[in-house]
């Protein structure tokens, strides 16, 4: 029994070391945080803030207070274009996730957006 029990064990430990998945959120690189109808949405370490408002995803229960906040893997997601002209643009192997005028909480575009891209 303790011979099967310790090699349970190690084939648990041993998938559980090599196993690192790319994208942890089900909906991608991106997944949105706080719940209706007292929201306080906010990220995580190792997470970049893609976008900020009271409603989320589309068809989710709108927020009384606070807001939801579309939260995006560091790993998988970086802010493009910087101020005052942004005019930002993915590069090839990247999607367009989100787009603001102070998209990364620096400075913000006189002229063209920041652009939120993850690679695809």
């Amino acid at each position: 029994m303790r011979a099967m029990l310790t090699s349970v064990m190690f084939s648990c430990l041993f998938a559980v070391g090599f196993m690192v998945p790319t994208t942890v959120f089900a909906d991608g690189p991106c997944q949105w945080r706080g719940q209706a109808p007292f929201c306080n949405g906010s990220c995580q370490p190792g997470e970049t803030v893609g976008e900020r408002n009271k409603q989320g995803p589309a068809g989710s229960k709108k927020c009384t207070t606070g807001t939801k906040v579309k939260c995006c893997l560091n790993s998988i997601c970086t802010w493009r274009g910087k101020a005052p002209l942004c005019n930002a643009k993915c590069q090839k192997n990247e999607d367009v996730t989100a787009e603001s005028k102070d998209g990364d909480g620096g400075a913000t575009c006189a002229t063209g957006k920041k652009k939120l891209c993850c690679k695809d």
